[in-house]
């Protein structure tokens, strides 16, 4: 609703969700042919294009055991130089801890920013930012942005 109020110049808004009554809600509140809504996992959904911006909130920091291939997934849809914007919860405000945990019925994955990095970098992805924008006792929440690279030429060199 924000980007939208904004009036930001893109050509068409997607929203992706697991939930079927997430997507219905958000298609009756918001649905135009610019704005679609669609039902799936991004980990595995076939996007039909490439986009210039992804953001992702509350997601990366529930997948089992890693946020992996959904990233690699949003990569593969990302033009090169293309962005994407994702929150998590970090545990300390070195963000260097990585662990694991379930709570009560959730799972909760806690990631320090070496191992984000080495996640983006397999991915195709650099790590541009990782502010902090909300902090509790024992968690903080960042706001990662990241870019994917560019492809790396093919280097071909002839012998005279």
């Amino acid at each position: 609703e924000q980007i939208r109020a904004r009036a930001k110049p893109f050509q068409s808004y997607w929203g992706l969700d697991l939930s079927r009554a997430n997507i219905d809600s958000l298609q009756a509140r918001f649905g135009t042919p610019e704005i679609r809504f669609f039902t799936g996992d991004a980990s595995t959904y076939p996007f039909p294009c490439q986009f210039h911006l992804a953001i992702a909130s509350g997601v990366f920091d529930g997948l089992f055991p890693s946020f992996l291939p959904m990233l690699k997934n949003v990569c593969r849809t990302l033009v090169p130089g293309g962005l994407l914007v994702f929150d998590l919860i970090i545990q300390d405000d070195r963000a260097s801890i990585s662990r694991a945990s379930w709570e009560g019925d959730s799972f909760l994955r806690l990631y320090s920013q070496q191992e984000l990095r080495r996640l983006l970098t397999e991915a195709g992805m650099e790590l541009l930012s990782f502010p902090m924008y909300a902090v509790t006792e024992t968690r903080h929440r960042v706001l990662v942005s990241a870019m994917k690279l560019h492809p790396m030429p093919q280097n071909t060199f002839e012998r005279s």
